[in-house]
């Protein structure tokens, strides 16, 4: 017994020692097989944090672990993720390991998402294989690898996955989580039997907006007999199961060549109840669903025939019959009867023209009111007929006494008398005597309460009236908590928007006299959001196949902490995008005009093109209402006073509706009669250094500013103001990066700079000549300040002297101003020579000249640069809208127009005042050069 322990023993330790040591062995070998195989196979950028091998976890077979693995794809999806699992194991045959000749056996994934896409060109984000003629019959060759690779799969399991679906084409979107997934069966072997098992809670399906599956719970069940080898798979025991509601499948799928897939599958329910069918309607099966009692017959059947090759599709023949149904809750006081439903469905893979889609017959009564529809669609494709009716009178408060609604107040009257028949051709031909669409649905006093909605919802009358020409709003008044809002207007074409890809045309007026948006804001959505950060909001895409014209009225709007008044204007909406035209409004005891596009043609690439003015707007309010002016002008903050704003404005935006700063483009005038600035640290600290003032209050009057902005830089326009009793003239830039590059240039009075700087002047004016020079007190200092730094950690350079560049000191500018009034001494004296009269009068009219050609020259350089610097910006905003949209092109054509403009004015003004100032100068020297010769 001993011996025998000692054995056991050592046998363990070594067999432990072997399933430590063989992952080491052969982690470099599977590890450059797998790269091997993804760079192969995939074109994609591909990446995973970890990489592990276990001989525990799937004993004796090795178990292969890659960790946070992610897919993301190529071109237009590269920055979107196709494919990301959290960990993706492999159960390999350890004996295949060693002799080169790998086996997978089993795939396990954890946490796996998969976000398939199709995108409005049809492009799809899981094209990612490489295509055959890409790889080299050398890279394909395996008789030289070093270790062979095999998948005989016999398990495959996910477990708690999520797939989300999004096509773009077609509108539909699909959305399940929560997925776990089993498949057993030797997928190695030319026959096996497959089992699978499949559970998804919940799942979404919806199509062009609207919902036709909604949170359901999926199970599947399936046992398939599967000829691999001949891709034959049968059909043997399988459920598929839609909440309550359960169909049995029983068929074949073959899989053939040139991508031919056959398939031959009936589906049925088996003794089925109407209970199950109700539980595909989400307000009733959340609802106390097991205490709901029914009665009625439901059948549910078809088959899916045919194959799916290139554009054809299998074809689906489907009905759906309910007989004498009822439902009701044993607590509630009524119920729905004598519930009769008996519909087709066909769809022809082949010719889509064939499909038909016949709602025979709909009766149910509601608390004993009756409600009868019918609908029938034929010939889809080469002309939609259809033919239908909706009558009934159906009084809302009998939901609350069917159906449990807690929390919900829900009533109101619903009379629909409706009939439709006709062809699509008798529209477009304009022949609407033939085609029948007579009737109306009236609303009346329609009220709505529920715990969904931020405010109650009311109605006290609408009336839509039906014609083949139009749908006519006769009239919509309602209220959403106590916000009024009435609506009138017309809609065209709108069968052609139903049946075909026609445009939807509507004409409507909107008015309302008082609307509170702050009641859409629910008190959990305030509770949940911190104070100091603002709700993220979600980009609002414009419909397509859209245009609708809106004249609007709003006499009071309420939007946060602003009330705005008199907002009035044309809201157009086409081509997935939203016009304003003399869209006006009051804000603030100022007013705001505004006239532009919002544009989601390109989802992926949303932006806006305005010209807004604002009048007479407080500054704070002004900083609330736009955030851009927060970013781009922060000098603003904590300022006072009254600001008007006329600027042209272009940007794209982000997903979350913010302006993207960095594509801001435009041009404008800022204008304030009087700014109050409080604890400004740039302008403040310039003030403080060169000791003007220790207020941190600084007021500004009767400001104009002209400014640019390219790619998010703000470039202001040099201008004139008074700071502290000091003239100021101001220019430069600041960037998003919160840099600024600002020439401050101010005229200071000697005595401003303070005591040192007195002594200093004085004590130079004294050395440097004598008591017989006369410097007055009054006189001022030329200060330059150069502004650079950022925001809040701002940087000075005070130059002193003329020009941006100036002296280097302020002992040389009173160097200078001695040596002036050495100068002008020496000229009085030199007047007094009669004998050089005649010479100095001569050389007085030569200097003069020369002074002047010099100014004029200086002047054209001037002016040329300007010219030159304009046409280089106007060039540059032509060339950022080159394959934009008309109305951007148009706003670059005028931006640059009048940036030439400007330029031009402001060179040719340059010109002109260099030519008087070079006249003046000749003249005052021929005046001078008479008085000398006079005198003498």
């Amino acid at each position: 017994m001993k011996r025998f322990f000692k054995i056991f023993i050592i046998v363990a330790v070594v067999l432990l020692a072997f399933m430590i040591a063989v992952p080491v062995i052969f982690k470099d070998d599977i590890m450059t097989k797998s790269k091997e195989v993804i760079n192969k196979q995939l074109n994609a950028k591909v990446e995973f944090s970890g990489f592990k091998l276990s001989l525990f976890r799937h004993f004796p077979d090795l178990s292969v672990g890659i960790e946070n693995l992610s897919i993301s794809g190529k071109d237009q999806f590269e920055n979107d993720t196709l494919v990301k699992f959290d960990s993706f194991n492999a159960k390999v045959d350890l004996i295949s390991l060693l002799s080169k000749k790998m086996k997978v056996k089993g795939v396990f994934l954890v946490k796996p998402e998969v976000m398939a896409k199709v995108a409005a060109d049809s492009a799809v984000n899981w094209d990612i294989m490489v295509e055959k003629e890409e790889v080299s019959d050398e890279e394909i060759d395996t008789t030289e690898s070093e270790m062979d690779f095999r998948v005989e799969l016999k398990t495959l399991e996910i477990s708690n996955g999520k797939i989300i679906y999004s096509d773009e084409v077609s509108g539909l979107q699909a959305d399940s989580r929560n997925l776990d997934f089993i498949l057993k069966g030797d997928l190695g072997a030319d026959s096996s039997s497959l089992d699978i098992q499949m559970d998804v809670n919940p799942v979404l399906i919806s199509m062009g907006g609207v919902n036709y599956v909604n949170d359901a719970a999926v199970n599947f069940k399936a046992g398939i007999g599967a000829n691999i080898k001949d891709g034959r798979y049968h059909f043997l025991e399988n459920q598929l199961a839609l909440n309550e509601l359960q169909l049995n499948f029983d068929g074949l799928i073959e899989m053939q060549e040139e991508n031919r897939i056959n398939t031959n599958i009936d589906f049925f329910t088996n003794q089925a109840s109407f209970k199950e069918l109700l539980s595909l309607i989400p307000v009733i099966y959340k609802k106390d669903f097991e205490e709901i009692q029914t009665e009625g017959n439901l059948s549910l059947n078809g088959k899916v025939s045919g194959y799916y090759q290139d554009d054809v599709l299998p074809s689906l023949d489907m009905n759906l019959l309910v007989e004498d149904a009822m439902f009701s809750y044993p607590d509630l006081p009524k119920k729905v009867s004598n519930v009769n439903i008996s519909m087709q469905t066909y769809f022809n893979g082949i010719d889509y023209d064939k499909s038909v889609v016949n709602l025979e017959k709909f009766h149910m009564e509601l608390a004993n009111n009756p409600f009868d529809a019918t609908f029938r669609l034929s010939t889809p494709v080469s002309d939609p007929e259809i033919r239908g009716e909706m009558v009934g009178k159906i009084d809302l408060a009998d939901f609350t006494d069917v159906i449990p609604m807690e929390d919900t107040e829900f009533k109101g009257f619903i009379d629909s008398d409706l009939q439709i028949d006709g062809k699509m051709s008798m529209v477009e031909q304009e022949n609407y005597a033939q085609f029948k669409s007579d009737g109306r649905i009236l609303i009346q006093d329609f009220f709505l309460s529920t715990p969904d909605l931020p405010a109650s919802f009311s109605i006290s009358s609408a009336e839509f009236l039906f014609s083949p020409q139009y749908l006519e709003l006769k009239s919509f008044d309602s209220k959403l908590g106590s916000s009024d809002m009435q609506v009138n207007g017309k809609i065209d074409n709108y069968l052609s928007y139903l049946l075909e890809d026609g445009v939807l045309r509507g004409d409507f007026t909107l008015s309302s006299g008082y609307f509170n948006t702050n009641e859409f804001i629910t008190d959990s959505e305030t509770e949940e959001m911190p104070e100091t950060v603002d709700a993220e909001l979600e980009l609002f895409e414009v419909p397509e196949r859209i245009d609708f014209k809106l004249q609007s009225r709003f006499d009071k709007i309420i939007y946060d902490k602003m009330n705005i008044d008199n907002a009035k204007g044309l809201i157009l909406v086409k081509d997935r995008k939203i016009y304003l035209e003399d869209f006006n409004m009051n804000l603030f005891d100022g007013s705001l005009m505004a006239d532009g596009e919002y544009s989601t043609a390109d989802p992926d690439n949303p932006y806006v093109n305005f010209d807004f003015s604002v009048q007479s707007l407080k500054v704070d309010y002004a900083l609330q209402s736009f955030s851009m002016l927060d970013s781009l002008a922060p000098v603003l903050r904590n300022t006072t006073g009254d600001m008007s704003l006329d600027i042209q404005y272009m940007s794209a935006l982000q997903q979350n509706m913010q302006p993207d700063l960095s594509t801001i483009n435009g041009y404008g005038q800022f204008r304030s009669k009087q700014l109050v600035f409080s604890g400004s640290e740039t302008l403040s600290k310039m003030l403080r250094e060169l000791n003007l003032t220790k207020s941190d209050k600084h007021v500004l009057r009767n400001t104009k500013v002209d400014f640019l902005m390219e790619e998010g830089r703000l470039m202001v326009k040099p201008f004139d103001v008074e700071i502290s009793n000091i003239d100021m003239n101001i220019s430069g830039s600041q960037g998003l990066d919160k840099t600024m590059n600002y020439l401050v240039k101010m005229d200071i009075p000697r005595g401003r700079l303070g005591d040192a700087a007195e002594e200093q002047i004085n004590s130079l004016i004294s050395n440097a000549i004598g008591k017989d020079v006369d410097l007055s007190a009054g006189k001022t200092i030329k200060v330059n300040a150069k502004i650079t730094g950022t925001y809040k950690d701002p940087q000075f350079n005070f130059l002193f002297g003329e020009g941006e560049k100036g002296q280097t000191s302020l002992k040389d500018q009173v160097k200078e101003e001695v040596e002036k009034e050495i100068d002008k001494k020496k000229d009085e004296a030199e007047d007094k020579v009669r004998e050089e009269a005649s010479e100095r009068a001569e050389q007085i009219i030569q200097n003069a000249e020369e002074r002047a050609e010099k100014i004029n020259a200086e002047a054209k350089r001037a002016a040329d640069r300007v010219r030159e610097e304009a046409e280089k910006r106007a060039q540059q905003l032509l060339k950022e809208a080159e394959g934009k949209n008309f109305l951007v092109k148009k706003a670059a054509e005028e931006s640059a127009k009048k940036i030439k403009e400007e330029a031009d004015k402001k060179a040719n003004q340059i010109e002109t005042e260099a030519e008087k100032q070079a006249d003046k100068i000749i003249e005052q020297a021929r005046q001078k050069a008479k008085e000398i010769e006079k005198e003498n």
